[in-house]
């Protein structure tokens, strides 16, 4: 059975390590991500989840932890094979948390340690072993951790590196925030010097 020694050595080394400099830029740039792309429009959800992915294992680096990001496998890769995975939570405060989505039916376990991204608490990180497994549900098309697992988490002050996460905006102002796809086709019409295009959606 793995402890998961390596996952809970590196959060220790990033509470102690990070400098002012590197937390203040991170929360800048989960703030204007979250701002720019609203969760609640849901094709922004993977887009959103696979840039926190990147910017916390640009923050992970900055305080020199040795980790590798790839675009084509979820979760950071670390020195020795084991692997650490990122998920955002912007509502407020602790949530109801995706782990892994099931492809098929049977059972499937948590087997990847996490670092929840929370707004209004800070970088929380947490493993199938520090929790009450009443807290770890089969919602049938995935594993969630529940609310009260993720407020287990963070109870702990160990667990917990206090930074100012923004939350997403309401969803009554979801209809000003930008849509990812829409946002890469622009930038492709504008790289590729289209005109008609351009022109027809000004």
């Amino acid at each position: 059975m793995t402890t998961y020694e390596t996952q809970r050595l590196l959060f220790k080394q990033l509470k102690r390590d990070c400098s002012d400099l590197s937390v203040r830029e991170y929360e800048q740039a989960v703030s204007v991500l979250v701002q720019r792309y609203n969760t609640t429009i849901h094709e922004n959800r993977f887009v959103v989840g696979g840039a926190v992915e990147f910017l916390t294992y640009a923050f992970l680096r900055s305080a020199g932890i040795e980790c590798t990001h790839r675009e084509t496998e979820h979760g950071l890769i670390l020195p020795d094979g084991n692997k650490i995975s990122v998920n955002g939570v912007f509502q407020g405060g602790a949530q109801n948390v995706t782990l892994m989505n099931k492809r098929g039916t049977g059972e499937r376990s948590w087997l990847i340690p996490r670092l929840f991204v929370v707004s209004g608490v800070g970088i929380v990180y947490g493993d199938q072993y520090m929790v009450k497994s009443v807290y770890i549900h089969d919602a049938g098309d995935s594993i969630e951790l529940k609310k009260s697992g993720l407020e287990e988490l963070i109870s702990i002050p160990d667990n917990v590196l206090t930074m100012n996460i923004s939350p997403k905006p309401p969803t009554e102002v979801a209809d000003s925030s930008l849509t990812a796809g829409t946002s890469v086709a622009r930038d492709i019409l504008s790289e590729t010097q289209s005109q008609m295009l351009l022109q027809a959606i000004r």
